[in-house]
């Protein structure tokens, strides 16, 4: 019997089944990274769409700047500060009632129409002035994010908690 240019046909399935191991080991690691970018880009979406829409409202007066005295309509940018780290108290309330009665608009206009969005100011000792909009339990991930601010010259954090 000659074997040359044979094979066995045992060598060649465990050939196949080593192989076959190695590349479904190499998919796995491959899909494993994927998913792991893929809720890395989305986590750092959610914390600099947090960054920047609460930046927004707690320092800047709005465009218009009597944004709160008007039915909405015109509302570029929500803006809250009376000046840098000084917030307009009837100005927080306005954003909260306008947010209670168009949701979607407000986040629309944060930057937020992909994620639910509630904004609450809070003393130091953790006694809620505002709190508006609405953050459901069991979305995939969250954000919060804080700023100290003054309110009727007392100290108090202004949060943005964002969520998907």
């Amino acid at each position: 019997m000659r074997t040359k240019g044979q094979i066995f046909s045992a060598d060649a399935i465990i050939g196949l089944l080593v192989f076959m191991l190695a590349l479904s080991i190499v998919f796995y690691y491959f899909s494993q990274i994927s998913q792991r970018e893929i809720a890395f880009n989305e986590g750092f979406e959610l914390k600099d769409s947090a960054f920047s829409a609460l930046s927004m409202v707690v320092e800047t007066g709005g465009v218009p700047e009597n944004w709160a005295l008007i039915d909405g309509t015109g509302v570029k940018s929500f803006g809250i500060a009376q000046r840098r780290g000084v917030i307009d108290h009837s100005k927080l309330s306005s954003l909260c009632n306008f947010m209670d009665i168009d949701y979607n608009g407000a986040r629309k206009i944060l930057g937020l129409q992909k994620f639910d969005a509630m904004i609450s100011a809070s003393d130091l000792n953790g006694d809620s002035i505002v709190s508006c909009g609405g953050v459901s339990a069991g979305k995939r991930s969250s954000f919060k994010t804080s700023r100290l601010s003054l309110i009727n010259g007392r100290p108090c954090l202004v949060s943005l908690e964002v969520s998907r």
